[in-house]
């Protein structure tokens, strides 16, 4: 199974000190997850809004971490292309027409481009799960569930 990291699970799984029992309990999960053989799917998008945050505050053990586990060789990162814009620029546009808005109509609203980096990747249903903390605006166009509901 491909496991979409939502960011606040990505920024859980990279974090080098965690203060929490769930930045912990998402740690051990994750690594649960790899021992199982799933494959980590990285999107563009959920590294930024994790990255931009660490390089803002300047935590360089936490970028490192980050950085390091969005290039380990068994992860699959998802770029942002012309392509995966073109898709969620479609779904933004869904979203309102049928009032089931994702963001603030000036937000870049990252949830569209995070399932758009999904469609466009081609997974097909029953082998990817986003994995995130709020599944409400995902689940509009893709399968996701919390972190905590999927298993090995």
């Amino acid at each position: 199974m491909i496991i979409v990291l939502d960011s606040g699970v990505l920024g859980s799984v990279t974090n080098p000190n965690p203060k929490s029992s769930q930045v912990t309990a998402i740690i051990t999960w994750a690594a649960q997850m790899q021992k199982a053989g799933h494959t980590f799917a990285i999107p563009a998008i959920a590294d930024y809004e994790t990255r931009r945050e660490l390089v803002r505050q300047g935590i360089v053990k936490s970028i490192a971490a980050h950085d390091a586990f969005c290039q380990v060789a068994t992860n699959i990162y998802l770029p942002i292309s012309g392509a995966v814009l073109r898709r969620a620029t479609d779904l933004w546009a869904q979203a309102r027409n049928t009032g089931k808005t994702t963001a603030s109509d000036a937000a870049l609203d990252g949830d569209v481009i995070l399932c758009a980096h999904v469609l466009e990747a081609g997974y097909t249903p029953g082998t990817y799960l986003v994995a995130t903390t709020n599944t409400k605006h995902l689940n509009l166009f893709v399968d996701a569930d919390d972190w905590q509901n999927i298993t090995p």
